[in-house]
């Protein structure tokens, strides 16, 4: 009886294992182009301290959503006021946390890591404003693509010789989830990611993916 139930539990586990990994070749086979090798695909996270909106100048005008939502002057005040604190108080946090763990962003918007920075804050369409964190990053043996897997959108892509091929750095004291993309501009963006996805993603940078 015992064997059966874990028979049954094998199975089912088999079964939406395979159901992930149909959800992945689904979000990311419209993006790909003939030929083009995947090596390895996650789930990550911009660093909570990187930058939380884009400069207004780098921001493109989204459309009203389909349902012509919209805010209200009051919300758009609460908004600015409640960035103003919260960028006073990562700012500080962002001083502080810096020393053990390294600086989350460098090069500001006009390097390749604030261009890359810039594609996932921008989020897909539907989102109006520049705030989001998260992204699903595809590597293939051409490029990088940056997709949003809620959504299934492309966010935008990178060439790979933008990125420094090597095990990247690390800090006795960081935080374990953290991996720094670095640039060949010598800029730098911090990643985010669940645990079982740092070594992955470190492998793919260090060119053994």
């Amino acid at each position: 009886m015992n064997e059966a139930r874990a028979e049954r539990l094998r199975a089912r586990i088999a079964a939406r294992v395979a159901r992930q990994e149909q959800a992945v070749r689904d979000l990311i086979s419209p993006w790909l182009q003939p030929q083009e090798r995947v090596r390895g695909s996650m789930d990550v996270q911009v660093d909570w301290l990187t930058p939380l909106r884009a400069p207004r100048r780098l921001r493109a005008a989204k459309p009203v959503p389909p349902d012509g939502w919209d805010v209200s002057v009051f919300d758009r005040v609460l908004r600015i006021v409640h960035h103003a604190l919260l960028g006073w108080f990562l700012g500080l946090r962002r001083i502080v946390w810096s020393y053990p763990h390294g600086r989350p962003f460098t090069g500001g918007w006009s390097s390749q890591a604030g261009l890359f920075l810039l594609m996932v804050r921008s989020g897909p369409s539907r989102h109006r404003y520049y705030e989001n964190d998260d992204a699903f990053l595809v590597f293939t043996d051409r490029r990088l693509l940056v997709l949003h897997r809620e959504s299934g959108e492309r966010l935008g892509e990178l060439a790979l010789h933008h990125l420094v091929v090597g095990e990247p750095k690390e800090r006795e004291f960081r935080q374990s989830e953290r991996v720094d993309l670095s640039f060949t501009d010598g800029s730098l963006l911090a990643l985010t990611m669940g645990s079982d996805e740092v070594k992955k993603l470190r492998d793919l940078l260090a060119g053994r993916a």
